[in-house]
């Protein structure tokens, strides 16, 4: 299982596609437009988006 967006980038490109990792807070569209911003300038276009929301501390501390 991936932990992190590094490492999860690197198991996406060992299945073959092509990707990058935009971490950001996807409540604020200024990161959504960074992140698309980001693959277009790499890629030259951007045609499956995959958005994983999590909370980065645990709970009930």
């Amino acid at each position: 299982m991936a932990r992190g967006a590094a490492e999860l980038t690197s198991a996406l490109r060992r299945l073959g596609p092509h990707a990058i990792a935009c971490p950001g807070d996807v409540a604020g569209p200024a990161h959504l437009e960074e992140g698309v911003a980001g693959t277009v300038a790499e890629f030259g276009r951007l045609d499956i988006v995959g958005s994983n929301a999590a909370i980065s501390a645990p709970l009930g501390r």
